[in-house]
């Protein structure tokens, strides 16, 4: 049932990424839904389906640039073998933390893809502007992210009765405030 969820959520984020992109820009600046799929996959799956729907995530972003494939699913891949690991050792128990660590990591697959994309390209003079582009889509992206996750835990906490850092400890709330 997890792993149909998180098909239903890839495919979602592709038709975001492929159709609601250019529509969400504010200043030239577009979010990345796809690279967010890469890194709740990273946090929630086990490692070889973090790894099998970051390629499927990658694979689809490098499906709508005219780029060559295979460079973002590469990427993906690699994130979601490293973020794991490095994640333990850090904890994410507050909002800014937890928005930092997803900054960074959606600053590091944009730029590092974007960088290969243009160096395989051979247009590697334009490493300064490719900064300034990932940092904003990565600040965007995160934004959208922690949107996305203040309403699932507000949705939890109406729905089932409980906080979603709790765990299911009480029963539903609704019913309680019904009789």
């Amino acid at each position: 049932m997890k792993q149909l969820a998180f098909a239903l959520f890839v495919f979602t984020a592709f038709v975001f990424q492929a159709g609601l992109r250019i529509p969400l820009s504010i200043g030239g600046v577009e979010p990345d839904f796809l690279v967010l799929v890469v890194v709740v996959a990273a946090y929630t799956l086990n490692a070889w389906a973090a790894v099998f729907w970051a390629a499927v995530a990658g694979l689809l972003s490098d499906g709508l640039t005219s780029e060559p494939l295979g460079i973002g699913m590469l990427i993906a891949i690699i994130t979601c073998c490293v973020v794991p690991q490095v994640s333990r050792e850090r904890s994410l128990r507050s909002i800014a933390s937890m928005n930092l660590w997803c900054f960074a990591i959606v600053f590091m697959i944009i730029f590092t893809t974007q960088a290969t994309r243009h160096m395989t390209a051979g247009r590697a003079g334009e490493l300064a502007i490719l900064l300034q582009g990932s940092a904003g889509t990565a600040a965007y992206s995160t934004l959208i992210a922690t949107g996305v996750f203040a309403a699932w835990r507000l949705l939890l906490y109406l729905f089932q009765g409980t906080d979603a850092g709790e765990g299911l400890r009480s029963r539903n709330r609704w019913r309680m405030l019904n009789g």
